[in-house]
């Protein structure tokens, strides 16, 4: 099987797993796969992609995995007793190939249907991959060597990367391969990664916290997309202490969201993390932002995480140096490349209790809503606070 762990996923997705779990036990959404380059076809994976689905319900935490868990510190003891006994449930899992394009859905209580997320699309890259034939990997053998070369040029010694690369990889043991090359030829320049799997086998930090489908799903559960971001970041620090308060920018615009990160919110976060829009304006706002309050940027961490490469990862960093702390995911770049035109593939939840929900980013490509009505409602809140400060000259 090609995911053969619970913990081959992102660290965030147990994180809010808790949460969901203490907070929101009733709660159920849903969740649909989507496809960025419509001309993908996946009908070559069909009859492998029903054999892996299948084969998730066979999957459990052993107990050196939930000790290693327990080990982070920031997981509840009922949690992990709860996990002991949770076994995935494939049938929460609807989907069909039709004309060559794949078709899926994932519905049922949040807590039990949120871990599905990571492994379906790493399933689904590795999968499309395979059916591409065997000279895609030799093309990814022959692109890291090349990224190896660059970052010796510019980015060794001038910053250091998480591994944020497993939901669109190419295979489990390429997304480790680079991992580990990277480590062992530049060490200490890899900071973590988000998989929970590789970093309990390397040593590295597990990295993440939150994604968009938490504060989507808050639009819901606060009662109205008005400060429903507040909602959830207040949350959030409840159940969390630092490092793990790093809070997400964009899923109705950084204007909306800046207008609900209080002063309070803002001291008590570490930071924020960019995914999308211009990465050089976001910092800039930042900056202005936690210097009106009266706080040292310098205190405080931007997450860069959105299509980053070596080269801009290094421009990011030389424009912030000495001014605020900058840290970098990097994903696809490094686990899959684009090598044969499927790396652009989500899965994003689209309804909470039965209401829709919206991501409207500062990339009008990444936005989605599958309610025309819903989706004006949110872009007039969001329009509200499209801003002078977030476009100033920088």
């Amino acid at each position: 099987m090609l995911i053969q762990s619970l913990l081959d996923t992102d660290l965030y997705k147990f994180s809010m797993l808790q949460l969901v779990w203490r907070r929101f036990p009733d709660t159920r959404v849903r969740y649909r796969f989507y496809c960025r380059s419509n001309d993908t076809d996946f009908s070559g994976i069909e009859l492998r992609l029903k054999e892996e689905i299948a084969g998730l319900s066979g999957l459990s935490l052993s107990e050196a995995e939930l000790d290693y868990l327990r080990s982070l510190g920031f997981f509840r003891e009922d949690f992990l007793g709860w996990l002991r006994l949770f076994r995935p449930e494939p049938a929460r899992i609807h989907y069909q190939f039709r004309n060559g394009q794949l078709e899926l859905e994932i519905a049922g209580l949040w807590a039990e249907t949120i871990l599905f997320e990571i492994p379906l699309l790493a399933m689904i890259s590795e999968l499309f991959l395979e059916s591409q034939g065997p000279e895609i990997f030799r093309i990814l053998e022959d692109r890291l060597e090349t990224k190896m070369a660059e970052f010796a040029a510019i980015g060794a010694g001038k910053f250091t990367f998480t591994d944020f690369g497993t939901r669109r990889r190419a295979s489990r043991h390429w997304q480790r391969e680079v991992l580990f090359r990277f480590m062992e030829r530049f060490p200490g320049s890899v900071a973590g990664s988000s998989n929970l799997l590789l970093a309990k086998e390397s040593g590295l930090a597990p990295v993440g916290t939150m994604a968009h489908e938490y504060l989507q799903a808050c639009q819901v559960l606060s009662g109205s997309v008005v400060r429903s971001q507040e909602f959830a970041l207040k949350l959030w620090a409840e159940e969390y202490e630092a490092p793990m308060r790093i809070a997400l920018t964009d899923v109705i615009g950084l204007g909306s969201f800046l207008s609900e990160f209080s002063p309070d919110l803002a001291r008590s976060y570490s930071g924020v993390r960019h995914d999308s829009g211009d990465p050089f304006s976001f910092g800039e706002a930042m900056i202005r932002f936690y210097q009106k309050l009266g706080i040292d940027p310098l205190e405080k961490s931007l997450i860069f995480s959105d299509s980053l490469n070596f080269q801009l990862a290094r421009e990011i960093s030389d424009r912030f140096r000495g001014r605020i702390d900058v840290k970098f995911g990097i994903g696809t770049f490094l686990t899959n490349d684009r090598a044969a035109g499927c790396a652009n593939i989500v899965i994003k939840m689209t309804h909470c209790n039965g209401m829709p929900v919206a991501k409207i980013s500062d990339n009008p490509d990444k936005s989605i809503c599958e309610d025309a009505e819903y989706y004006k409602k949110v872009l007039e809140y969001r329009n509200r606070f499209c801003t002078s400060f977030l476009h100033s000259p920088v």
